[in-house]
């Protein structure tokens, strides 16, 4: 059963609608909002959409605007970053292997979250948001560092170890950003970031 009181009502009901859509068949939801959604964590308030199929953005821009209020902020290839009844939403082909099957709960398409949880670290990786690391400090309760960083590379068949540990303790960016709307009692910014930096001190 999905944790529903980590998202907002307009954000379930959009998502919904989405799943609902002919032409989003092949999408799965990912990002902040899918872990959410399963850990019940944090609230998140933004949707993520992937496919490993390619698509047309202009096409499907045309036909989402049939059903939904949208707002373009940008487009590029097998890429299609919206507002949707002023909720933002990126629907995006993410041509990676899968890692495991996309589940379907309470009839929302989810990626898995070994899936999931590779992606995270590949954003922390790039730049990481106060969010990201949230979500790992939450993915991280429930498996190993190691195991993280085998999912991101069978995911991506790259060999970035010593990267992801320094980027696991690179908190500039993250700093400047609003601290995340907690579920869980005692998730705060101070105690993920200790976290972090004893759990790459004791690393091996």
């Amino acid at each position: 059963m999905l944790q529903k009181q980590a998202v907002d009502k307009p954000v379930l009901k959009l998502l919904s609608d989405l799943m609902n859509v002919d032409i989003l068949q092949s999408f799965a939801l990912g990002g902040g909002t899918s872990l959410a959604l399963r850990l019940g964590h944090r609230i998140s308030a933004d949707i993520d959409l992937f496919t490993n199929e390619d698509f047309n953005p202009d096409m499907l821009l045309q036909e989402l605007k049939k059903s939904f209020d949208i707002q373009l902020i940008s487009t590029a290839k097998n890429t299609l970053n919206t507002t949707i009844n002023t909720i933002k939403t990126d629907i995006l082909a993410y041509k990676y292997p899968l890692l495991g099957k996309v589940e379907t709960i309470d009839n929302i398409r989810l990626l898995s979250i070994k899936d999931v949880s590779a992606m995270k670290l590949s954003a922390v990786a790039s730049r990481g948001s106060k969010k990201d690391f949230y979500d790992l400090y939450v993915l991280l309760q429930q498996f190993q560092l190691k195991e993280l960083i085998a999912f991101y590379e069978l995911k991506f068949s790259t060999d970035q170890y010593y990267h992801i540990l320094k980027s696991l303790v690179y908190f500039d960016d993250a700093e400047l950003e609003p601290e995340p709307i907690a579920v869980w009692e005692n998730l705060n910014w101070n105690d993920i970031k200790k976290f972090f930096i004893k759990l790459i001190q004791n690393y091996e």
